[in-house]
């Protein structure tokens, strides 16, 4: 019996030790597991949350960034001469939600991004009555739906002179791709069918609540496409065009505790972390080297709602899309001058001033009316671009079946007279026949391979469609087309 005693006494020391060292290594483990989440929480966005249906009083919670954090920033911007600063910004639900994972869940109809050459310094949607308010996610990662909106929202303000609210809870409610709070991707897709609801009918509630099917679809989207190639960044210049040529564009960028902190100045710091939010080009400033940059979390956030943002920091632009809206009326005019200023017409037509173009009078370099302006295509084969017809290289080509009737269209972009128009086919990929139409007319023509020079009557148009209607070959191939005029 003494001797069982003296045993367990021996045991239970032995237990109380090894308890103690237990105890010691949980607190030092949670100590460090503290720390890594501290620093994750410098690093990236918050992870989505989904909140209560109908419930829009979002619940106060602690900073996101603690005041020791926030003064690490701030001496890391100090020693590295950053051009930004932080602050604890009052609206403290900074979520993200896009998922790059989606991506091959939405598929674009529109060509590629030819980079323009003649490309103003500055361009700022804002200053061209061509944005909408700043809007507010709330406590839901729903970023993805609020690009996608904002986007087609200036689409129709350019194109229609129309200020829109549209609804993104349509998009996070209605989507057949389980996107949601939790996550999702470019929602164009859903604007070009079945087109978008208006906020009144289906406003934002910051939360999964189930669809509205009642609601009507009053605008939608011609189609919609791609700056660059899927899953890169496109060039400066890329990006540029399309925000010229189409208005807003909805971008990925790779957002840390520094960009939610944000709240003035140029921000250069970058992160080359995941993909995870969605936000809205506007427009750039060479100047200053950066972006104008649009996002959803409230104006409270930083310049107002805005950021400058430098190029190529944080992969902003990543997997770029623009919008083709057509509207029901066209946008004012740009002037060309240094810094494009719109003259509004005194009242709209139903042919007024043309939208936003890049070289609105033949460059001195050339006269060719058609260079660089967007253009359209009932399809075309691979990777042989619509765009690649108006780039001015002689090597590339738009390409097309001809198992269906095919047709090219190039948007001038402005009223001209057009009087020569040449085409350069491919030398047996060429219709026996094929119809040039413009506004309010159309002349038939004989094709033969190599320049066909087409000459027309001083014909008044903004734009100019080929419309194949014989096949030579299995093909369609057009290495460039030209429009001549004044």
């Amino acid at each position: 019996m003494f001797n069982w005693m003296k045993n367990n006494k021996k045991m239970f020391k032995s237990s109380l030790f090894f308890g103690l060292v237990g105890i010691v290594t949980v607190a030092f483990c949670f100590t460090i597991f503290n720390k890594s989440t501290t620093a994750n929480n410098l690093a990236k966005c918050e992870p989505c949350e989904k909140k209560a249906a109908g419930n829009l009083n979002l619940v106060p919670k602690e900073p996101e960034i603690s005041s020791a954090e926030l003064e690490k920033m701030r001496e890391e911007i100090y020693k590295n001469n950053y051009s930004f600063t932080v602050s604890q910004n009052s609206n403290e639900y900074h979520l993200c939600g896009l998922n790059p994972n989606y991506v091959n869940q939405a598929y674009a109809t529109a060509p590629l991004i030819n980079a323009a050459e003649a490309l103003p310094a500055k361009w700022d949607w804002r200053e061209q009555n061509g944005v909408t308010p700043i809007r507010d996610q709330g406590n839901c990662g729903s970023c993805w739906a609020f690009a996608t909106v904002g986007v087609m929202e200036s689409a129709i303000k350019i194109k229609d002179g129309v200020a829109t609210d549209l609804s993104e809870q349509f998009l996070v409610s209605c989507n057949t791709d389980q996107w949601g709070c939790n996550g999702g991707w470019w929602g164009h897709k859903y604007h070009v069918n079945p087109g978008a609801v208006v906020e009144s009918c289906f406003p934002y509630q910051a939360a999964d609540v189930p669809c509205k099917s009642s609601c009507e679809h009053p605008y939608r989207l011609d189609r919609w496409g791609y700056v660059g190639t899927t899953e890169t960044v496109p060039s400066v210049e890329a990006l540029k065009t399309a925000i010229y040529q189409y208005g807003p564009i909805s971008v990925a960028v790779s957002a840390d505790g520094y960009f939610s902190a944000y709240s003035g100045g140029v921000f250069n710091r970058n992160n080359n972390g995941s993909i995870n939010h969605a936000v809205i080009l506007v427009g750039w400033d060479d100047s200053q080297q950066c972006w104008v940059m649009k996002n959803s979390w409230g104006s409270s956030w930083g310049e107002s709602g805005y950021m400058r943002i430098g190029y190529n920091i944080s992969k902003i632009g990543y997997n770029a899309s623009y919008v083709v809206y057509k509207g029901g009326m066209p946008t004012p005019t740009i002037n060309p001058s240094p810094t494009p200023t719109i003259n509004p017409s005194p009242t709209p037509s139903i042919n007024p001033s043309p939208t936003p173009s890049i070289n609105p009078t033949p460059s001195p370099a050339s006269n060719n009316l058609a260079l660089n302006k967007p253009v359209t295509a009932s399809e075309y084969d691979q990777n042989y671009y619509p765009r690649y017809a108006v780039d001015g290289n002689l090597n590339s080509r738009w390409s097309s079946v001809t198992s269906k009737t095919q047709w090219l269209k190039v948007d001038l972009q402005a009223n001209y007279k057009i009087n020569l128009l040449k085409i350069k086919w491919g030398s047996t990929n060429y219709p026996k026949k094929y119809r040039i139409s413009w506004n309010g007319g159309s002349q038939e023509v004989v094709g033969t391979a190599n320049w066909n020079q087409i000459a027309l009557p001083d014909v008044n148009t903004n734009s100019i469609q080929v419309d194949c209607l014989t096949p030579n070959a299995s093909y369609y191939v057009i290495y460039e087309c030209e429009v001549y005029g004044k």
